[in-house]
């Protein structure tokens, strides 16, 4: 008897410890749980990977032939317009960013796109002279005066010679090769240096598909530029901010080999409005589109990203805003 009431005792409490599930028809339902949504700014940050196009290196010449007395050739380092790289014969030759070489000797009285290019050129080295007009005493003392910081006795030009002028076609240039050395002789239109190719395009590789659309910024080599609609590239305005980033510059005079890809992030210039909601309402899911329910009616949506455990929506039919949205069990709605 004792053993038939332990037995007994044993069953209540298994059954009060471990208590058989309820068969799925006989449950309780779980009541839906709602959530409020609400109405977000949401720029679409997209990671990217943006290949960075380099051209060929260009070579530096000098049109002056003799011996070359001085360089200050070295490799990595920069050459400015309005520097002096090199001395041939005692003469320096003085390095300018002019929009076109010099192609001839300029003496007073002189005009054309040539003299246009010198002109600007000084202007961008801080020297005050007119933008326009011929050749004159003012233009010829301002190139004297440039080389004389560079000779022992200061420089009297009458006319400035071509070929005492460096082409160079930035502002800033980095010698990636020396090939002269100082005592050796060169002939006139002798290459003594090679400068890092231009940066000349900007490519964002796979450029991902969004259902977002408009402008976007793309984020690269610590600047920001702007991007055409659906555009993988960009335009020359942002390549010229690119080539003058920090970043850009520190990167192409590392003595390792560059990295043609680099990551970027693209990202909505004009943020769009959208409907934030917890991603477990989400039912149907497929792919980027999913369902909804607020009250008794059901959305369709299309889902447009995810940020701090929010997800962000965008209704299929309309703009209605959604005010509250509901849990629905597994199975119990369609999302059609």
């Amino acid at each position: 008897m004792a053993g038939i009431t332990v037995a007994i005792l044993g069953a209540v409490i298994g059954a009060l410890l471990f208590p058989v599930n309820a068969p799925l028809s006989l449950r309780t339902p779980t009541p839906e749980q709602t959530y409020t949504s609400e109405i977000v700014t949401f720029d679409d940050p997209q990671t990217v990977q943006v290949s960075l196009k380099i051209g060929a290196d260009v070579p530096l010449s000098s049109l002056l032939g003799g011996r070359l007395t001085r360089s200050d050739c070295i490799e990595g380092a920069a050459i400015s317009s309005g520097s002096s790289p090199l001395s041939i014969d005692g003469q320096a030759l003085l390095a300018l960013d002019t929009s076109m070489p010099l192609w001839r000797n300029l003496v007073f009285g002189d005009t054309g796109p040539d003299v246009i290019a010198l002109r600007q050129s000084l202007i961008a080295l801080g020297i005050e002279i007119p933008s326009e007009g011929s050749v004159d005493s003012k233009l010829i003392a301002s190139v004297s005066a440039l080389l004389s910081g560079f000779e022992s006795s200061r420089t009297r030009l009458t006319e400035i010679p071509f070929e005492r002028i460096v082409w160079i076609p930035e502002q800033n240039v980095l010698l990636n090769k020396c090939l002269l050395h100082v005592g050796e002789i060169i002939e006139p239109g002798s290459n003594f240096a090679s400068i890092q190719g231009q940066l000349l395009a900007v490519h964002i590789v796979d450029y991902p598909i969004t259902p977002l659309l408009g402008l976007r910024f793309l984020e690269v080599m610590g600047v920001q530029v702007e991007l055409d609609e659906n555009s993988s590239s960009v335009n020359d305005a942002a390549l010229e901010a690119i080539r003058n980033s920090p970043e850009y510059k520190s990167a192409i005079s590392a003595t390792d080999k560059f990295e043609a890809v680099r990551p970027g992030i693209i990202r909505l210039i004009t943020p769009q409005k959208l409907t934030a909601v917890s991603p477990v309402t989400l039912f149907g899911i497929e792919e980027k589109t999913a369902c909804v329910k607020s009250n008794a009616s059901i959305y369709k949506v299309t889902i447009v990203g995810s940020k701090f455990g929010q997800t962000f929506i965008n209704p299929v039919s309309d703009k209605e805003a959604i005010p509250r949205v509901l849990t629905v069990p597994t199975g119990q709605e369609s999302c059609k």
